[in-house]
């Protein structure tokens, strides 16, 4: 199943306010300002880490252009008993407990960085967090759990098929 996962924006949480009109319409000026701290990575003098990761967060959805992420959730199971999710990116545990959680099967294992990598997919409690994987998450805010719903609709209907 391929899902489009939302990029940073309207529905990000407060901690990416202030760079929420850079990501939707990016300035020229904003851009250039962007690529200049960037630019300096490894070098003496550098810009702050954190400042580097939000600019390659900029960079990034400038150049999707609006376009989401496409992401592919995979599910294979062995008889009634057994099933492998496969997912893009690095999930967060709470995505893959949930995922577990909600599946009928009674043994579920969950893959991550499978097709695909995206970056980190956290879940939606961590953006309000604040930590450097939601800094600098591709994806907006309840985009994991948007992973979750499609794995566990394509769990239940394996499931089904299954018996």
């Amino acid at each position: 199943m391929r899902i489009s996962l939302p990029r940073g924006g309207k529905s990000s949480p407060p901690l990416f306010h202030s760079l929420i009109e850079s990501q939707i319409h990016p300035t020229r000026r904003t851009l250039c300002q962007t690529f200049a701290a960037a630019s300096t990575f490894g070098k003496p003098n550098a810009a702050p880490f954190s400042e580097l990761v939000k600019a390659a967060r900029i960079l990034d959805v400038a150049e999707r252009n609006g376009r989401p992420i496409e992401a592919e959730v995979q599910v294979f199971s062995y008889g009634p008993d057994l099933a492998w999710v496969a997912l893009p990116g690095e999930i967060f545990t709470e995505l893959g407990l949930a995922i577990k959680l909600g599946s009928p099967f009674p043994l579920t294992v969950v893959a991550e960085l499978a097709n695909g990598s995206p970056g980190y997919i956290p879940d939606r409690k961590a953006y309000a967090q604040g930590a450097y994987e939601a800094d600098s998450a591709r994806c907006a805010a309840g985009s994991g759990e948007l992973l979750v719903d499609a794995a566990t609709r394509l769990l239940v209907e394996q499931h089904q098929k299954s018996r």
